[in-house]
């Protein structure tokens, strides 16, 4: 009986030596053949062309894309079927640091796999993108206080296979124009196929700059028929009416904006 004890004492041991182990904590995220405890870390390591890979779900601090750094082939973040957590400190602009990820001007980023969530009572915005943006099978989930799940304010979002925006109470996504001058060039969301679902309304409309600019320099691309799923929040812009076009590309339809 005391050798039957022994061993299990021994086991227990293991176990117990196993999960403080400090190798285990940092093994959390791989960027090529080195490891992070942290996805902060990792992207804040990582150069153009990297992968980053999250090895299983976690929590972690929101993140900043900054300008540039990832400009040609861009990063991929595969979160590899697991769950990554926004919790406090959140991260933006001086004084509204209130985004879980910040994606800013000049970078390629794709997210794939995966699904993103928050439980910080500061996280309004879950995604605010100003980059070339591309959601691949990933779910992004709104937090409590949550008031969009992706906004877009310059650059592009492409969203497919399977990627899913889950409002709660609150905006999808937004597609808008001209924060200032140094984001006049425009803005683009796309929907790539019929499995991407959009549960929430959607803004579309602009700040500064002209309204035909606005027209020309932003838009809102989805597949045919995919249009009826699209719902427009009549509350954000009730000067501006929506319908539907062909758009350049064989397949898919873009929104037209007019003055009511």
């Amino acid at each position: 009986m005391k050798k039957i004890i022994g061993v299990f004492a021994a086991v227990a041991m293991l176990v117990l030596l196993a999960a403080c182990n400090p190798a285990q904590e940092a093994n959390k995220v791989r960027l090529g053949d080195k490891m992070y405890p942290t996805l902060v870390e990792a992207i804040a390591a990582a150069n153009d062309g990297d992968t980053v890979e999250l090895l299983q779900s976690m929590e972690g601090s929101g993140i900043v894309f900054e300008d540039s750094k990832f400009s040609e082939t861009g990063i991929t973040i595969d979160l590899r079927g697991n769950t990554y957590t926004v919790t406090d400190p959140t991260v933006g602009s001086s004084g509204t640091e209130t985004n879980c990820f910040q994606f800013l001007k000049g970078n390629n980023i794709t997210f794939k796999n995966g699904v993103i969530s928050s439980n910080s009572a500061n996280a309004k915005i879950i995604l605010q993108n100003y980059s070339n943006l591309i959601l691949d099978n990933v779910v992004v989930n709104a937090g409590e206080v949550t008031q969009y799940v992706a906004s877009n304010n310059f650059g592009s979002l492409t969203m497919k296979n399977n990627t899913t925006l889950n409002a709660k109470n609150c905006v999808a996504f937004d597609v808008y124009y001209y924060l200032s001058s140094a984001y006049a060039e425009g803005v683009s969301v796309k929907i790539e196929d019929q499995s991407v679902i959009i549960n929430g309304v959607v803004e579309y409309g602009k700040g500064g700059g002209t309204f035909e600019d606005f027209v020309a320099k932003t838009s809102l691309i989805v597949p045919k028929g995919y249009e009826e799923k699209i719902e427009f929040s009549e509350t954000a812009y009730p000067t501006y009416s929506y319908t539907w076009t062909d758009a350049e590309e064989d397949g898919f339809v873009k929104a037209v904006v007019t003055v009511v």
